[in-house]
């Protein structure tokens, strides 16, 4: 309405130029709409946040520079005075008509201790949080620069444009005085100014041993790896950026990132799961019926898919539930001991009870269905998300029943010709992790946990881990190994793994168990798509951890 007002006052003041015929009203005229036209510039200016980033005195013209470009002349004539409010970013111009206009100018930004909290919300102790408000809307950028001449300087660029900013600080250094810059935008990322704080935290207390095997990641920051059960992440030099410290917590401390960039916690006894923000604020806890075991996954509509456990007295870790994200209600159950066939022959190391060992769930929203990893039956299955019914087995097809060996994949080589496989190292064994990729093919940490069990229970055990990568043909129910990753057959991890795909194509491959019994772990390893390792790192040797991934840590927050 007011660009609309502004082009009507001109447009009027055009017509009686043309109306006049005396020269001297004329130049009065003209000048007279140079002078609104030059009000009007400085009006709509500070409408639509285009700060004066310079002024140019002489001795005829004031000549004003916006952040956008464009300039402005005035003539020294016309003004009177310019006073400037350094805290309010205003500037403003007295005219000789006695009209004044004011326009943002580019100041300084100030920021007082009472701005940020270190820990806000006390367990977790390398984060902090800004409340700023600025006199122009805007946007800002937070960098935590790295420590020393090797150190991963950690930023984020937030999206909410306003004049009341609440920024996350994340990747802190621990024990540390770190130097944290506030880049303040304009809305298409012209710098107007920065500062830079200095942030104290304390000690962690939680000293892991970190050893940094290799490193050909630079020091560029691209993510922080995440030891779920230690409940922290450390950068590509060693460093923990990231953790947290609740009172208590299970042997295995489940941990994932949601959509909105929080993250899930578990209780002690596992009877609740908890959404917290990545500074631990609170959001919502919701309860879980007979506990959770090894998995929670965020579905597409919010929703929260758990691994749980029956109560029918014989079995346990066999139950997947469906928690409403809003309710907390049990809104789906699928119980496993009556879908598949609880009687087949398990891994030797498990107890009856433990017939299925449910440890990794996947939802496949291509065709609104579920994929999840069996332990004790070295295979993985695809459900249907409505029915229950199942839809493929991927294992060895030995000691299926005759109404489930119909789901169950043949061997095929690259021309699609049927395999022989009872021989070599194709089927998973023990197998976590198992998740669909964007080529339909079915990703997982093989762990390799009396491989070839099903074949030949008295075979010697070939001892190692690997992460597989098989094409399926869900309609011919073939199967095809089209990659793996060995490692040389260096590493043995009998319980727990994790393999992930990242979005630039390298994964990482998190070999968590050095409890014992030939197991080499804790060791996170990271590769490119041509099977090169680009970063190793051991932590904590001899210990047992269930998950290890990688993580944007800022990954969901706008």
């Amino acid at each position: 309405m007011k660009k609309i007002i502004d082009t009507v006052v001109l447009g009027c003041l055009a017509l009686l130029i043309i109306s006049c015929s005396n020269k001297e009203e004329i130049n009065s005229l003209e000048k007279k709409l140079s002078f609104e036209k030059i009000k009007l510039s400085l009006a709509n200016s500070k409408d639509q946040n285009n700060a004066i980033s310079k002024i140019d005195q002489t001795a005829s013209t004031t000549q004003l520079t916006f952040e956008d470009g464009e300039t402005l002349a005035i003539d020294n004539s016309q003004l009177d005075r310019i006073e400037n409010d350094s805290s309010n970013w205003l500037t403003t111009f007295y005219f000789t008509d006695a009209t004044t206009v004011s326009s943002y100018f580019i100041g300084k930004l100030a920021l007082s201790p009472s701005d940020i909290m270190v820990n806000p919300y006390e367990k977790c102790p390398l984060t902090a949080i800004a409340k700023i408000k600025t006199p122009i809307k805007g946007l800002f950028k937070i960098i935590v620069h790295g420590k020393g001449t090797n150190g991963v300087s950690i930023s984020k660029t937030f999206t909410d444009y306003g004049y009341s900013h609440e920024l996350p600080i994340l990747g802190l250094y621990q024990d540390h005085t770190n130097q944290v810059e506030f880049v303040f935008t304009n809305q298409a990322g012209q710098v107007r100014t920065s500062t830079t704080v200095a942030l104290v935290t304390a000690p962690l207390g939680i000293n892991p041993s970190i050893k940094i095997n290799t490193n050909n990641l630079g020091s560029d920051y691209n993510g922080i790896y995440l030891v779920t059960s230690l409940r922290l992440g450390f950068d590509q030099t060693g460093e923990v950026r990231w953790a947290y410290t609740p009172d208590s917590s299970p042997h295995l401390s489940f941990m994932s990132k949601l959509v909105n960039g929080n993250m899930l916690a578990v209780s002690p006894n596992g009877t609740a799961i908890t959404e917290i923000t990545m500074l631990s604020q609170i959001i919502k806890t919701y309860a879980v019926p007979n506990a959770i075991h090894h998995d929670i996954i965020e579905m597409p509509t919010g929703n929260f898919l758990v691994t749980t456990s029956s109560n029918n007295g014989v079995s346990i870790e066999d139950v997947i539930v469906e928690i409403d994200r809003t309710s907390g209600a049990i809104v789906k159950t699928w119980d496993l001991y009556k879908i598949l066939d609880s009687s087949r022959k398990a891994l030797p190391d498990t107890g009856s009870n433990d017939w299925l060992h449910m440890n990794s769930l996947f939802f496949d929203a291509s065709d609104k269905s579920i994929i999840f990893s069996s332990r004790s039956q070295s295979a993985v299955v695809k459900i249907d998300y409505g029915t229950g019914a199942v839809k493929w087995i991927l294992g060895n097809p030995n000691f299926w029943n005759e109404s489930l060996s119909k789901y169950l994949f043949t061997p095929v080589d690259a021309t699609g010709k049927p395999l022989d496989v009872s021989s070599q190292d194709f089927w998973p064994y023990g197998q976590h992790a198992a998740s669909r990729l964007q080529n339909g093919n079915i990703l997982m940490y093989d762990d390799g946990d009396f491989r070839n069990y099903y074949d030949n229970a008295n075979v010697p055990q070939i001892s190692y881990s690997r992460a597989v990568e098989y094409a399926i043909d869900e309609q011919a129910k073939t199967i095809r190994l089209v990659w793996k990753f060995d490692n040389n057959k260096t590493q043995f991890t009998p319980y727990t793994g994790f393999v992930q795909n990242l979005s630039n194509s390298n994964r990482i491959i998190a070999y968590m168990d050095g409890s014992g019994n030939g197991s080499t772990g804790p060791k996170i390893v990271e590769i490119d798509n041509n099977n090169q390792i680009l970063f190793d790192a051991d932590i904590n040797p001899g210990s047992f951890y269930y998950r290890g991934l990688k993580v944007d840590i800022y990954q969901g927050i706008k």
